[in-house]
């Protein structure tokens, strides 16, 4: 089963600025609790013993904000010296790994997720996996085109109407990032995910409970008022 998990908390929240200021965009307040805070508590609710916390910008106000935080899964932090990209920040991650495999999520979106049930779904393929997610207009995300549970293309943003896009959750073996360099930027939805095709062999794990990111002030006031009507456990201390 999966026990450990990488969130890509190092974002500038540019988009966000009129709402948060400078604060780090995984660290915007939810109805009071950092965001990145609720994404460590559902981890936690669904049985992830280990997070590491990938990091960037205002790393070191993110660190001394959650090093003496109790947590029953233990808390790792690493730390770009440049913009590594999110493929860079991934792979950054695996240093801190000590399993083969890990739930990679990123610090700007929240899903509901059933993480022993994904495990499974992981164990049946033994292949790399993407949450996807049914919405009415996939305009402001990459589609995915899929038959069955193989994807077989990922397109990029812009295509409108109704979709599957990836909720920005996936299961990756530490081993797929091997022929990047390390210290290198990259991209895991550009220079991995839209050149994929049905013979790289990556599932589709559709989930259609709750979604939502924070990218946008829009989105972000919305949170504001579903995350803790929807999920009110996640805010307790």
């Amino acid at each position: 089963m999966i026990s450990e998990a990488i969130i890509l908390a190092g974002g500038l929240g540019t988009r966000l600025r009129s709402e948060i200021g400078d604060i780090p965009k995984p660290m915007a307040p939810i109805s009071g609790k950092p965001f990145l805070e609720i994404l460590i508590h559902a981890l936690e609710s669904e049985g992830i013993q280990h997070i590491i916390l990938s990091l960037g910008y205002r790393a070191q106000a993110i660190i001394d904000y959650f090093q003496n935080k109790k947590f029953s899964p233990s808390l790792s932090f690493v730390v770009e010296d440049k913009i590594l990209g999110t493929g860079g920040a991934i792979k950054l991650a695996t240093q801190k790994m000590s399993t083969d495999y890990a739930l990679v999520m990123n610090g700007d979106s929240f899903l509901d997720m059933d993480v022993d049930a994904a495990s499974l779904f992981f164990d049946k393929y033994k292949a790399p996996v993407i949450f996807g997610y049914d919405v009415d207009n996939t305009h402001r995300y990459g589609r995915i085109e899929y038959e069955g549970s193989l994807i077989t293309k990922i397109t990029e943003k812009g295509k409108t109407g109704l979709g599957t896009i990836s909720a920005g959750v996936y299961i990756l073996p530490k081993r797929m990032l091997d022929r990047f360099p390390p210290d290198n930027a990259f991209s895991i939805e550009y220079d991995v995910f839209s050149t994929l095709s049905r013979e790289d062999n990556f599932r589709l794990f559709h989930s259609q409970q709750y979604f939502i990111d924070i990218g946008t002030p829009e989105s972000y006031k919305l949170a504001q008022v579903e995350l803790k009507n929807h999920f009110p456990h996640l805010f307790k201390t």
